[in-house]
């Protein structure tokens, strides 16, 4: 063992474990100086930059090139830096342009259009007594909303991708049968997003999760109990350990996964229950090294039964 570790004291005085945790806590405050050193350095990256202009996506590109270290890790200690190097970088681009938290939603979400005098407040969905049910818990927000049943979900989707309608309703998973792959496929294919979420109890004991989706979100701040949901083809199998690794490290809890093919090949549905301090990091994050993934939801889950 390397010689300098032998520099904490050790008290025979206290058993093995105390002597342990003192000499951790010592380390983490060294580690903490550290830290704010390397936050620091990479805040440098960005300060010959006008705090009131954004960084174009390409710039950004440019200075993760510069993070880039071809070597592969010796230890966890460093395979860790690898990770949490791309993290306070996006910590530091959130912190130096605040005001551009909007910017950055809408490049992940899409533009917000806002309907049409006509479609406003119309909800389409495929009518029967499980989907009256989630009408009632998902559309309560919804000002002098209107109902307008149609006979297919591929119907839904066209109406609201249209503009025919604000809002519609579709299952999309359920306790019987999981995902509901096909649904999902829809949502990817008419590029809706999930704007609520919410479980109806089934025979059995069972429930079936009902998403109230439009065709873009407005600009929205997380509070607690927002989820993001995601669509996710990683170029490599690791891809998708680095995302979850991100999640983490910005405090965002990964809440549901489930493999299933869409459009264009195998794809990963992943939820992460967000930290809502710590989600404009993680935004930049996604729009910075997650170029294969698709957004389809931002919501909070309503009346889950589980």
């Amino acid at each position: 063992m390397n010689g300098d570790l032998l520099a904490y004291a050790h008290d025979h005085a206290h058993a093995p474990a105390e002597n342990v945790q003192q000499n951790l806590a010592e380390l983490q405050k060294r580690q903490s100086t550290l830290h704010r050193a390397r936050a620091f350095w990479l805040g440098e990256l960005l300060a010959d930059k006008d705090a009131d202009i954004p960084l174009s996506l390409d710039e950004l590109g440019t200075l993760l090139e510069q993070l880039g270290d071809a070597e592969q890790p010796q230890d966890c200690y460093a395979a860790a830096v690898q990770h949490a190097d791309p993290v306070a970088l996006c910590t530091e681009i959130a912190r130096r342009f605040p005001a551009f938290y909007e910017q950055a939603f809408a490049e992940l979400f899409g533009a917000h259009q806002s309907p049409s005098p006509e479609a406003q407040g119309r909800v389409a969905y495929v009518a029967n007594s499980y989907t009256e049910q989630a009408f009632l818990e998902l559309t309560g927000f919804i000002k002098e909303r209107r109902v307008a049943y149609f006979h297919g979900f591929e119907d839904v989707c066209q109406e609201v991708r249209n503009g025919l309608c604000e809002y519609g309703i579709l299952p999309v998973e359920s306790t019987a049968d999981g995902i509901m792959a096909g649904l999902l496929r829809l949502i990817e294919l008419y590029d809706l997003r999930i704007c609520a979420l919410c479980h109806v109890s089934t025979q059995q004991g069972g429930s079936t999760a009902f998403a109230l989706v439009r065709a873009t979100l407005p600009v929205l701040q997380p509070t607690s109990g927002h989820c993001i949901d995601v669509l996710f083809s990683p170029a490599l199998p690791s891809d998708a350990g680095s995302l979850i690794t991100a999640a983490s490290l910005c405090s965002h809890s990964l809440t549901h996964t489930w493999s299933y093919t869409g459009q264009d090949g195998e794809l990963i549905r992943m939820r992460f229950a967000l930290t809502p301090d710590t989600f404009y990091p993680f935004l930049w994050y996604l729009l910075l090294f997650c170029a294969d993934l698709t957004p389809i939801g931002f919501y909070t889950v309503k009346n889950t039964n589980k």
